[in-house]
């Protein structure tokens, strides 16, 4: 987690993981044979060692047909001890060399920064859901087609992002109601 030039780390993956190094070159393979958008995303520390990566079907023409392209890629990462975060209608899935929770890391990140006022979280799928019920303004992001039920206070399209962030900018992120809409 980083937040300016503040870096918190979970002491799980301090080392490098090389069963999530080789599913990833193995997964970069695949991906790049794939038709229809599918893409991966490597995510990594401040050092540029792997800790993540997410495999990535917003831009497919048909999301039902690129998902079923990721299942057997999914499938793979789970035989190899991996943990796959993905849900029934987000256009997405993250892998983790470790199980993990949101919300436990919104606390961890909120402690090691010292914030104590109000927080606003936003998020896109229901991995996000333990650390919505602990913030203060809590925000899903729609994307293009279904977004998943999630519990979160409020929500915003996918293309709307852009602008509520330009709007809390603007008001000293000082959040109105009116910058999104009510999740109901």
């Amino acid at each position: 987690m980083q937040v300016g030039e503040k870096i918190v780390l979970d002491d799980r993956l301090r080392e490098p993981n090389q069963v999530l190094e080789k599913t990833y070159q193995d997964m970069l393979k695949k991906v790049l044979q794939a038709r229809d958008n599918l893409v991966i995303e490597r995510k990594e520390s401040e050092d540029e060692r792997l800790i993540a990566f997410c495999i990535d079907w917003r831009l497919a023409r048909d999301w039902d047909e690129a998902r079923k392209l990721a299942a057997p890629l999914l499938a793979y990462c789970r035989s190899q001890g991996l943990s796959v975060v993905e849900s029934e209608v987000s256009p997405f899935a993250n892998v983790f060399p470790v199980k993990v929770d949101k919300g436990e890391a919104f606390e961890k990140l909120k402690d090691a920064l010292g914030v104590t006022g109000a927080i606003m979280y936003l998020g896109d799928s229901e991995a996000d859901d333990p650390a919505f019920q602990r913030a203060d303004v809590s925000v899903g992001v729609k994307h293009r087609r279904v977004m998943p039920k999630l519990q979160c206070k409020y929500r915003v399209e996918f293309f709307e992002l852009e602008n509520l962030l330009t709007e809390l900018i603007d008001s000293d992120f000082d959040f109105k109601e009116s910058m999104a809409t009510k999740n109901t």
